[in-house]
């Protein structure tokens, strides 16, 4: 098919629900400051 450039590609705007995956390598790592952020000045 033809190429189509779609500038909102990333933007999804009925997003509900996110999944995170974390390989850890070393037991006992510990995550707590994941931040979910539409603004990216603020991020």
């Amino acid at each position: 098919p033809a190429f189509k450039d779609d500038p909102d590609l990333y933007v999804f705007p009925k997003l509900k629900y996110v999944g995170i995956e974390l390989w850890q390598v070393k037991s006992g790592t510990l995550f707590n400051n994941i931040l979910i952020a539409d603004d990216p000045e603020y991020a």
